[in-house]
């Protein structure tokens, strides 16, 4: 009877463990009132890097960075 009574408790333990940590991941966020909008403004000049300008959607811009070819150089291994 002690080890019905020691499984049941732990059960118990379980599942309110199992239950707050579900209701932690599962809750709903709420969003913020006002929608930031992402405006990066143009990276500086490199002469080793090529920045490319991407148009976001409602208006908002990012720019994706990339090496130039004359940059990269080969090297044998």
């Amino acid at each position: 009877m002690k080890l019905i009574k020691k499984a049941a408790a732990l059960l118990c333990v379980f599942a309110v463990i199992a239950g707050a940590a579900a209701y932690v991941l599962l809750r709903p966020t709420a969003m913020p009132a006002a929608r930031e909008l992402l405006y990066e403004d143009a990276p500086p000049e490199n002469g080793l890097r090529s920045a490319l300008e991407v148009d976001g959607i409602g208006g908002s811009r990012f720019f994706i960075q990339s090496p130039k070819r004359q940059a990269l150089q080969t090297v044998g291994v």
